[in-house]
């Protein structure tokens, strides 16, 4: 077992993060590069592989950046001329303990707490004023896994919790006094790790004031206030909203020629992990076919080549169809050393529950394109590479759509 603990880190060694132009509805993510919580994130990592081109998003149930985030309530309005608000949360402490436990089992745990945050105002009238903007908060992550087989089998799961001190009644308003995640996952292989199967089943709740719950239901992972939207209701009198998600995937993943894998996931459409974890969006169901085949073996003309085959689709919990393609492809090395690859894809007209950003589903187009790309050998002393594309848009009413 190896135990870590800081306090009071200011990690000031640590590269910024790149300047980003964010126009999208979605929060912007960033890689994590303080130092105390990249050492021995793996043990904290939830859910199994699956295979090469159908790998299942489960998203980020535990992301760390929200420890010591940027504080979330801004200082404007009419009557403020200037706000300075600090660039991150004060971390008081943070310990974690990782490791093994006799031969089978992995354990993770990590409690970290940040401190109350006030920024500081000028007024119209003159006057100088502070406001608090991020309250004092715990966090919480556990993590366990189990062994079987040596490790041809494993079971896990994960705890995540956050507790907020909401005594500020602005703050009140749109952060949640509690966020809960738990989930468990399994992952089987058999034939010599040639075959396998995976998935996962996780819950969440989150509970605060009807402001903070109202925001959440409103917010871009879900927009429950569309008009069009008769699975959901946009409830002001809540004060807790709970979900689930779950994944299953199953396929080869090693053999001489024929590999695949079907996949199929679902969120519902109260899903919330975003006070310690990172997710865009619920309120969907998905599944994907993919095929492979390949030849490793040379011959006169090619080194290695693979074909693959991955149809797949999208629906809301509505019966909105909001994603839907059809991707085949290959990839050649030929006898000379070259690489080529040719890509015909297609996608259907959809519709769209998320451009019009809380107003009714618009309907998007879809697309065809097809893509050749070809590469020179690397070990010449000069190299060449060449990629031509062609994407056309289909619209109702299209011969195609």
């Amino acid at each position: 077992m190896t135990l870590d603990a800081t306090l009071n880190p200011d990690f000031g060694q640590v590269e910024v993060d790149p300047a980003v132009v964010n126009l999208t509805q979605y929060e912007t993510f960033y890689e994590e590069r303080r130092p105390f919580f990249v050492e021995g994130a793996e043990i904290f990592r939830y859910g199994f592989p699956g295979f090469g081109l159908n790998q299942p998003d489960i998203g980020s149930l535990f992301y760390s950046r929200r420890i010591g985030r940027a504080p979330q309530r801004t200082l404007g309005g009419p009557l403020i001329q200037y706000a300075d608000i600090p660039a991150q949360t004060t971390i008081a402490g943070a310990a974690k303990i990782s490791g093994r436990i006799g031969e089978n089992w992995s354990f993770g745990l990590m409690e970290a707490a940040t401190l109350e945050e006030t920024g500081r105002y000028l007024g119209t009238d003159g006057l100088r004023e502070t406001a608090v903007v991020e309250p004092y908060s715990n966090y919480l992550v556990g993590r366990a896994r189990r062994d079987f087989r040596d490790g041809g089998s494993t079971v896990g799961g994960i705890l995540t919790a956050v507790n907020r001190d909401l005594g500020d009644p602005t703050l009140e308003g749109f952060l949640h006094s509690g966020a809960y995640v738990a989930g468990l996952d399994f992952n089987h292989t058999w034939k010599n790790r040639e075959w396998y199967f995976n998935g996962t089943i996780t819950g969440s709740r989150v509970q605060g004031s009807t402001e903070a719950i109202l925001r959440t239901q409103r917010s871009s992972a879900r927009y429950w206030q569309r008009p069009d939207a008769g699975h959901v209701t946009l409830d002001p009198t809540r004060t807790s909203m709970n979900g689930w998600r779950g994944s299953f995937s199953a396929g080869r993943r090693s053999g001489d020629h024929w590999l695949g894998s079907v996949l199929f996931q679902a969120q519902s459409p109260g899903f919330e992990a975003n006070d310690l974890g990172f997710e865009t969006r619920v309120d969907s169901w998905d599944g994907t076919l993919a095929l492979q085949y390949r030849e490793t073996e040379p011959n006169e003309i090619t080194r290695y080549y693979q074909i693959d085959f991955m149809p797949s689709f999208e629906r809301n919990f509505d019966g909105d169809l909001v994603g839907a393609s059809v991707f085949l492809g290959s990839v050649q090395q030929w006898s000379n050393f070259w690489v080529s690859s040719t890509v015909l894809s297609f996608g259907p007209p959809t519709d769209n529950d998320r451009m019009t950003r809380g107003g009714p589903v618009a309907r998007g187009p879809g697309s065809w394109s097809v893509s050749q790309y070809f590469r020179s050998d690397e070990r010449r002393p000069y190299q060449l590479e060449m990629n031509v594309s062609y994407v056309r848009e289909i619209h109702e009413g299209d011969p195609l759509a």
